[in-house]
């Protein structure tokens, strides 16, 4: 067999394999099951609070979100691109319950109207999130959050804090 037989049963190959794969996808998608959808629900907040304000979650647990700052995040900080507003801000929770608490159960969303935000880690500026370890009954401990947003100094900021069972809505503008 010379080389261009060979390379012309090569592309006869190609265009029948082409060809076939082709036709395996005309049928028309299937609907899922109701029983397969998965719907995504937002939380209502059981609770809204300013920043600055203390707000009792029962069992002697309490958490103050601190009013926002603008600082300047480092070169090593994720999640931040240059152009956006970046604040900090402080959560205190205090545990005067009986039992340990699982900080790790904690999440936060950050929204600014319509713009982007998201939340920024910066080591170099203490700004790591919360923690992971538990707080210990009769204990309180501070941490500090970082958020940027595509928007300007005194827009919106609106946090939704979910800590357990309870969701917590603040809100206030970004400094």
């Amino acid at each position: 067999m010379n080389k261009k037989s060979l390379a012309a049963l090569s592309v006869a190959a190609l265009v029948v394999a082409s060809l076939s794969l082709t036709a395996c996808g005309n049928k028309a998608p299937k609907e899922r099951p109701a029983s397969e959808v998965a719907a995504v629900e937002e939380a209502e907040a059981t609770a809204t609070i300013g920043f600055d304000s203390p707000l009792d979650l029962g069992g002697g647990v309490s958490l103050t979100v601190a009013t926002p700052a603008s600082f300047t995040p480092t070169i090593f900080a994720s999640n931040y691109i240059k152009g956006q507003v970046a604040n900090v801000f402080s959560m205190n929770v205090t545990n005067g319950g009986i039992a340990d608490l699982d900080l790790s159960t904690l999440s936060l969303v950050v929204e600014s109207g319509t713009a982007f935000c998201s939340e920024v880690l910066d080591g170099d500026s203490g700004i790591n999130g919360a923690p992971l370890e538990s707080l210990a009954a009769g204990a309180s401990t501070s941490f500090k959050y970082g958020v940027s947003c595509d928007a300007k100094k005194g827009a919106p900021l609106n946090l939704k804090i979910t800590f357990g069972s309870n969701v917590i809505a603040v809100e206030g503008t970004l400094a």
